[in-house]
């Protein structure tokens, strides 16, 4: 709690441990990577924005995910979190249209699914 160099907020620390705690057991009763490609179907979101202000920050299907985690014991996992990180782990393919790496992470959601 005295490093300023890290996170002190005290509930932020227990939250990371006891999610390390939620995610051991759910990685023990369904696997975690089956629980998020679970919300898409097993099958990336090909999204087609031409702007970036058209990206939203939250899907209906981030809001289930984050309500499937919390029921699974996880804490600060909301729906505009849970979308980044659906962003980050290929789940959803979020690069405009106009960027050269938006038909790369589609073609890879065809070469390689889930």
């Amino acid at each position: 709690m005295q490093n300023t160099e890290i996170i002190r907020h005290r509930g932020k620390i227990e939250a990371t441990l006891g999610n390390a705690r939620a995610w051991q057991r759910l990685q023990a009763r369904v696997g975690f990577s089956d629980l998020l490609w679970g919300v898409v179907d097993g099958c990336a979101v090909l999204n087609s924005w031409h702007n970036l202000s058209d990206v939203p920050a939250k899907t209906e299907i981030s809001l289930k995910l984050s309500l499937d985690l919390k029921a699974a014991g996880f804490r600060f996992c909301g729906s505009k979190i849970d979308y980044a990180l659906m962003q980050a782990a290929g789940l959803v393919n979020d690069y405009v249209i106009s960027c050269p790496c938006h038909t790369r992470v589609a073609q890879l959601a065809v070469d390689k699914p889930f």
